[in-house]
């Protein structure tokens, strides 16, 4: 059942309880789910246009979108640093020379240019285009694969979850509810935790 909390003729918070749930003194409870309730003394009344709803759902789908892109925007610049720090790093310690530094940067700027906007799928396609080379190189080429291939499968699976999540939940209320899909993109760096041993040599 849904429970309405009622202050002054006000709702000041809904929640979910079980249908045996036992009402206090100041709440009011319904089967039915309100997008825009409000009391007017004796009930909770509806109060909404299914324009309304339709605005809302469109942009709701939009914020999410921008965010979506937003994180993978911001998450490519950051990886995009880590691998020329890395890159660098390596060169002053001279585990690759200056030929060597010069080309794996020429090689890899097909797929770290992308990341910078966020293009994580298609720095992944173009990865798999270059050969990968030997040695130290080989391992800084691999890095930057498996994190692209990680972050790729972390936010598929992610996106499908809160998906299947979404559709549960849609199903279990009536049609005028219109939850939305929060995505959560993983914590800061935590793509990386367990390819980083080789960067911190």
């Amino acid at each position: 059942m849904i429970v309405y909390k009622i202050k002054d003729n006000k709702i000041v918070g809904i929640s979910r309880q079980a249908n045996d749930y036992i009402l206090q003194a100041n709440e009011y409870s319904s089967d039915v789910w309100y997008l825009k309730p409000f009391f007017n003394g004796s009930a909770v009344v509806e109060s909404i246009t299914q324009a309304e709803i339709d605005e809302r759902a469109e942009q709701e789908a939009d914020r999410l979108i921008e965010q979506n892109l937003n994180t993978r925007e911001q998450d490519g610049e950051e990886f995009y640093i880590k691998v020329r720090n890395l890159a660098k790093k390596h060169y002053n310690l001279g585990n690759i020379n200056q030929s060597q530094y010069t080309n794996i940067r020429v090689m890899l700027q097909s797929v770290l240019q992308p990341l910078k906007l966020g293009d994580w799928d298609i720095a992944q396609d173009n990865i798999i285009l270059i050969t990968r080379p030997s040695g130290n190189l080989g391992a800084l080429y691999d890095f930057v694969k498996n994190n692209i291939d990680q972050y790729i499968t972390a936010q598929t699976n992610s996106i499908a979850a809160k998906a299947a999540m979404q559709s549960k939940s849609l199903s279990s209320k009536p049609a005028i509810q219109t939850n939305s899909i929060v995505y959560k993109p993983e914590k800061k760096g935590s793509i990386f935790q367990n390819l980083l041993k080789w960067y911190r040599k």
